[in-house]
């Protein structure tokens, strides 16, 4: 709205300003282009469709700076506002950020409008709002360049004189600007004063509405006179914002009055129902002293009548005193239960609430003397009856009523306690708990029975202990037999390790003899693999047995070493395994000194048939005649040629089916020899 209004004002002030003189028809060399730049240095935005955007942006703007090789523009507008520009940016981000932008910086995070478009000033249409929103055809940017026409007759002192006007006009255009600019900046900075107290004021509460609405005034005086032709709209503005003020005021003070009727109300109600808690709370503790007094008697210490609290046990189950002190107990929770959500306002009361958990407190104590009555009668009976039990059962081993003689002790122990008692604990149990005629008084019976109870845990605890040693001694035994296992095994491997070292030296220096000069025999060459053959299955026989001996070891030792077997097995199991790649890399070794041995024997067997064609071949050409001797002794050779032309066909034949031979089994040796290294 403050650039509206500044548009507004410089549009007033340049319609009194009165126009230039009539340029002349021929112009300067140099004024299209100084034309051009003018116009490239100023773009115009009237706005968009968006409410927010268009306040933002909407307005004059000039060159400001430069980025990426093309103009940046920044908006007109009074000192101390935000910055509005229009820049391009590059690919360096990527493709989907390069064009035109719309934002307060240069490359910054907020923006408010974007165009994909790369030309070298900004593009007039095609613009988005939001930037990764649709086209706004609204937004449009007004700055474009004529063409340029065509060059004029030159007239010097013509062109000399306008641009002296032009000069002149510029400087009265420039002075009117500046004028404006400073009525401009000062009506933006009284209408900002203005609006910042209207703002205050419409935030205030009632108490400061008063000294704020006085200094609202005081500020109208100062600065409506600066405001121009927006003084009607600001006044009007401020009244609104009074009016609403004092509605929000009034507004809250009524919903102040009804919380402070609606909280009386509900404090009348919680204290309401507090006095009727409180009094049912006292008839029910009343009710339920009466109670007590109807089973107290049967639960003290000298009552061991089982009839007597048989007698109140039916009291506290179906008496009158008893239905009425449940019945007590039972309004006092409906009432909590039916108005629980005032009762949590009660206790939300720093002033109700020790009362209130007090209260609370004696309805759960009366409510569980009520209903733990029938349950500690009944463990009282419980109790009374296996005491007269025991008193039976013990009647028998008690010489008349003085008690249990010291000769019984060990039979009460085998019968009812099922463990058999030494002599020795017999007499320390007698001299503990027998009087002066050597029998243990009945008020000492559950003695007697704890002390033969701590005498057969002792002797579990002393069996547990020999079992437990007896255990620690085998698996010890256990332990030493298997690391014995274990180091036969690593003794065997080691011995393994020297003979498979032996085995590869052995391999290594018969393939060094098959590449020397004077190579071994077939036989002899067939003799040192069968051994190295027959070494290696032993070896590796041997290597399988100390994995298999240590898998039975592993799974047949006890739970607790298998973790030490497992350990101990694992570092056999691995020299095993580098035992048999080292054998197998002499099994690979052995093979290609076969096949070695096989080539070379089929290479003998070629040289073997072609030496006596070679020397065929030598003998004719060394007894072969001159030109003019076979011209001479032609006719007389001819049945000679004829015979040798006769032998040459087979012979080449069979040296064709040699080659092919010899051929096909080194095919197959080759082959062989792939299968085996696979």
């Amino acid at each position: 709205q403050m650039q509206q209004m500044q548009q507004q004002q410089m549009q007033q002030q340049q319609q009194q300003v009165p126009p230039p003189p009539p340029m002349q028809q021929q112009q300067q060399p140099g004024q299209y282009l100084q034309q051009q730049q003018q116009t490239a240095t100023q773009l115009s935005v009237p706005g968009c469709q968006n409410p927010t955007v268009n306040d933002i942006i909407r307005g004059t703007y000039s060159m400001h700076s430069e980025n990426h090789q093309r103009p940046v523009y920044k908006k007109e507008a009074a000192p101390g506002t935000m910055d509005v520009l229009i820049y391009f940016w590059d690919e360096r981000d990527g493709p989907n950020f390069c064009g035109w932008w719309f934002g307060p910086q240069v490359g910054g995070d907020q923006v408010w409008a974007y165009n994909s478009s790369r030309t070298m000033t900004p593009p007039a249409s095609g613009w988005k709002v939001p930037y990764d929103g649709p086209l706004d055809p609204m937004l449009q940017v007004a700055g474009g360049c004529p063409p340029p026409p065509a060059p004029p007759q030159i007239d010097h002192a013509a062109l000399m004189r306008q641009q002296q006007e032009e000069e002149q006009r510029k400087r009265l255009e420039e002075q009117r600007k500046l004028e404006m600019e400073e009525r401009a900046r000062q009506e933006q900075t009284a209408i900002a004063t203005i609006r910042q107290a209207v703002q205050k004021l419409q935030l205030c509460t009632a108490e400061a509405f008063p000294a704020l609405q006085k200094e609202l005034d005081q500020v109208f005086q100062m600065e409506l006179p600066k405001v121009g032709s927006f003084a009607e709209q600001l006044r009007n503005e401020a009244v609104m914002a009074v009016q609403r003020t004092q509605q929000r005021h009034a507004q809250e003070e009524a919903r102040r009055q009804e919380m402070e009727r609606l909280r009386a109300e509900q404090e009348a109600a919680r204290k309401k129902l507090y006095d009727e808690l409180k009094g049912l709370s006292e008839a029910m503790e009343q009710k339920t002293a009466a109670f007590k007094e109807t089973f107290a008697p049967a639960l003290a210490l000298d009552c061991t009548s089982v009839d007597v609290v048989m007698e109140a046990l039916d009291r506290t189950t179906s008496g009158e005193i008893a239905e009425a002190a449940k019945a007590s107990c039972k309004a006092c929770t409906d009432l909590m239960v039916a108005n629980a959500e005032s009762f949590d306002g009660i206790r939300t009361d720093i002033s109700t609430k020790a009362n209130l958990v007090a209260l609370q407190a004696q309805i759960h104590k009366s409510h569980e003397d009520i209903h733990l009555a029938p349950k500690k009668l009944q463990r009282k009976i419980g109790a009374l009856k296996k005491l007269e039990k025991q008193k039976e059962q013990l009647s028998k081993y008690c010489n008349g009523a003085s008690g249990m003689p010291k000769s019984k002790i060990s039979t009460y122990a085998k019968e009812h306690c099922k463990f058999e008692l030494s002599p020795a604990d017999v007499e320390k149990i007698a001299a503990d708990l027998c009087n002066s005629q050597e029998t243990i008084p009945k008020e000492s019976f559950h003695k007697l029975k704890l002390a033969i109870g701590i005498c057969r845990e002792v002797e579990a605890s002393r069996k547990r202990l020999e079992e437990k040693k007896k255990k620690e001694a085998a698996l010890a035994e256990e332990r030493a037999r298997l690391q014995e296992e274990l180091a036969k095994l690593q003794e065997s491997l080691s011995k393994v390790e020297a003979e498979v070292q032996h085995v590869m030296e052995g391999a290594s220096s018969l393939d060094n003899k098959m590449n020397g000069e004077n190579p071994p025999t077939d036989a002899e060459i067939d003799s040192e693999t069968e051994k190295l053959e027959s070494t290696i299955k032993g070896l590796k026989d041997t290597v399988f047995e100390s994995c298999k001996t240590v898998s039975k070891l592993v799974q047949g030792s006890d739970p607790t070493l298998q973790p030490l077997a497992r350990l101990e097995g694992t570092k056999v199991e691995i020299k095993a395994r580098q035992h048999n790649l080292k054998l197998d890399q002499v099994s690979l070794s052995t093979e290609k000194i076969k096949e070695a041995k096989a080539k070379r024997a089929a290479q003998v067997a070629a040289q073997a048939e072609t030496p006596d064609a070679t020397s065929a071949d030598a003998a004719a050409a060394d007894a072969a005649p001159s030109e003019d001797a076979k011209m001479a002794d032609a006719e007389a050779s001819s049945p000679l040629a004829a015979a040798a032309e006769a032998v040459a066909a087979p012979v080449a034949a069979a040296m064709e089916a040699v080659t092919g031979a010899v051929a096909s089994v080194m095919a197959g040796l080759t082959q062989s020899s792939e299968e085996k290294k696979e």
